[in-house]
């Protein structure tokens, strides 16, 4: 028996042998394609979707969002495409919002201009596909601006699976398109370096 669709499959099992015949009636479970999204930096869970804040950006340079969608059933996923809504929650075709601060790419981008939108697929169950929203404030920008992007799929309970990217320009020193962090090493007693 393979999975070919979502649907309940039902069938029979015919045993022969010495001691006699039987038939075994067996009904499988409904399994409905499951959408699995994941993001670096790592985002907030909503109901209907996913919701990532951006901080590390500044004027002109680019913090992106990597996005794992999964394919967590034994049915097939079939991602139909991702793409940028508009203030109407309509796709907009060519993946980047009005202001030019946010482009959807498909795979691993961290360009505006090298990124291609992302292309349909069809999943099977452990299967991956990585799709990357790209953040890139205008000199100037000071305000958290924001951008919803939908991933068109069959999956059953989220088919309409929407992640929201906010952006907040950095102000200051700025690790670009990098989580902020800060990591000391301890230098042993007497031991002094210059320079790198």
């Amino acid at each position: 028996w393979t999975v070919r669709d979502a649907a309940v499959d039902s069938g029979n099992i015919a045993i022969v042998s010495t001691g006699g015949d039987a038939v075994v009636t067996f009904e499988t479970l409904d399994i409905d394609p499951l959408l699995i999204v994941e993001s670096e930096p790592a985002g907030e869970r909503a109901a209907d979707g996913l919701s990532v804040r951006l901080t590390d950006a500044g004027a002109g340079t680019v913090q992106a969002v990597v996005l794992t969608l999964e394919s967590g059933s034994f049915a097939p996923l079939v991602i139909e495409g991702v793409c940028l809504l508009d203030v109407n929650g309509e796709c907009d075709g060519d993946g980047v919002d009005p202001a030019g601060e946010f482009f959807v790419c498909g795979g691993a981008s961290a360009n505006p201009r090298s990124c291609a939108a992302p292309q349909g697929t069809t999943l099977r169950r452990g299967d991956t596909a990585g799709v990357t929203v790209l953040y890139r404030p205008r000199p100037g920008s000071a305000d958290t601006r924001s951008a919803r992007f939908q991933i068109s799929s069959n999956a059953a309970q989220t088919p309409k699976y929407t992640v929201t990217v906010r952006g907040t320009p950095c102000q200051g020193e700025c690790l670009a398109g990098a989580p902020s962090a800060m990591i000391e090493s301890p230098e042993p007693a007497g031991v002094y370096y210059e320079g790198m």
